[in-house]
């Protein structure tokens, strides 16, 4: 895999993780 296809990979998975779960935050728990 080329360097840039894993810094598409790491910027597009967390934005189609928080569209698909609107829910779910990546905010800790106080």
């Amino acid at each position: 895999m080329a360097p840039w296809v894993k810094r598409v990979f790491i910027h597009i998975l967390p934005r189609l993780l928080v569209m698909r779960r609107p829910q779910y935050k990546f905010e800790p728990s106080r």
